[in-house]
């Protein structure tokens, strides 16, 4: 908006437009009332600040759920890489030879998928995450999630 206008400028415009006069919550407009001790006061204040901490503890939450999520989807996907790449492998055995170079193009092409997928995350700085992936593993998702969920505590909250 090279032109100077801002985003609450431009609000108010398509308010006017509308026909509606904008008016604020109540509270940015609440002040001192002169019966308030400094005492209410102080605790109205603290209030609001404790209803303003949950509410971004809960969209940190949020967030970080989304993240779970996102690497789950990663996981997922790496993991359909592989398969596929070895369903195809499994049809390339044919012995007719169309078929057979079908399916290993296709076997190739999911494998090169699959790495790409591993590099991508790895460069992300979550290379340590496909080994969940490896048969045998003991360590499922839900046990790497509660260990990363560990470093973000603050131990003064709890």
């Amino acid at each position: 908006m090279s032109s100077g206008a801002t985003s609450s400028t431009a609000v108010e415009g398509i308010n006017e437009a509308a026909g509606k006069e904008r008016t604020d919550g109540w509270i940015w407009s609440f002040k001192a009332q002169p019966q308030m001790s400094d005492k209410e006061l102080e605790e109205w204040i603290d209030e609001g600040d404790r209803v303003q901490w949950f509410r971004a503890e809960a969209e940190m939450q949020r967030w970080q759920e989304e993240w779970e999520i996102k690497q789950a989807d990663f996981l997922r996907c790496i993991c359909m890489f592989s398969t596929m790449s070895d369903v195809w492998q499994a049809l390339g055995k044919d012995n007719i030879k169309g078929k057979a170079a079908y399916a290993k193009k296709k076997s190739a092409m999911f494998k090169a998928m699959e790495n790409e997928a591993r590099s991508k995350l790895s460069k992300a700085g979550h290379g340590n995450l496909p080994d969940l992936l490896v048969p045998g593993n003991r360590k499922i998702l839900a046990d790497y999630v509660e260990e990363e969920r560990l470093k973000y505590v603050i131990p003064e909250l709890m």
